[in-house]
């Protein structure tokens, strides 16, 4: 990986792309209102969704990465190809399994682009 991202930070990168599908289904859990409290005893409640629900998802951190990787894409490429980046780096697909409408050497200088903007992002987030 160039444009100074060492190879442990770019796995590291990685990692975190690689939650994006568990993320999204911590945050569809949160929408629903079905959330593990641990409230006093450490057992499950049932789900609440209230106001203060919605306030904990706009906090949640699983949101905030799902949004993260989702802007960093749609700053980086169009719509259709952007989704194309997404499941390039959350589910490990190449190019060729994807066939999105770009050459292979576009995408993968775009993919680049992505990882360089996601690793500038969340150093603005957290030093």
């Amino acid at each position: 990986m160039d444009a100074g991202i060492s190879p442990a930070r770019f796995r590291e990168l990685q990692g975190i792309c690689g939650q994006y599908r568990e993320l999204q289904r911590i945050v569809r859990m949160a929408r629903a209102g079905i959330v593990d409290r641990r409230e006093g005893s450490g057992k499950w409640h049932r789900p609440d969704p209230t106001g203060d629900q919605a306030l904990e998802l706009a906090c949640n951190p699983a949101a905030k990465r799902v949004k993260l990787i989702e802007d960093c894409a749609a700053a980086v490429a169009e719509p259709v190809i952007a989704e194309a980046l997404i499941r390039s780096v959350a589910d490990g697909l190449t190019w060729e399994v994807l066939m999105p409408p770009i050459e292979r050497k576009r995408f993968y200088e775009l993919r680049q682009d992505f990882y360089i903007l996601l690793d500038s992002k969340l150093w603005e987030i957290s030093p």
